[in-house]
């Protein structure tokens, strides 16, 4: 589970400016700030926490935790 959050925060570090004018991803939404609690949106994609989510989509429903990911191949 700790590896997951650590991929997931580089990932968001790392993440591709929003509106392609260099605005980091923390900046966009004053509110992406605080405890991280991830929530998965109904677009798919794993936020930060609600607040997060709300920001970028004010009538996005979400649930607790990361959303799943389908392109994992699992063995045995």
């Amino acid at each position: 589970m700790k590896y997951l959050a650590v991929l997931f925060l580089v990932s968001m570090a790392t993440a591709a400016p929003l509106n392609g004018k260099g605005t980091d991803f923390f900046s966009v939404c004053s509110t992406c700030t605080g405890s991280f609690s991830p929530v998965c949106g109904s677009d798919g994609r794993t936020y930060w926490n609600q607040q997060c989510a709300l920001c970028f989509n004010p009538d996005m429903t979400f649930s607790n935790g990361f959303c799943p990911r389908l392109d994992l191949e699992l063995e045995g």
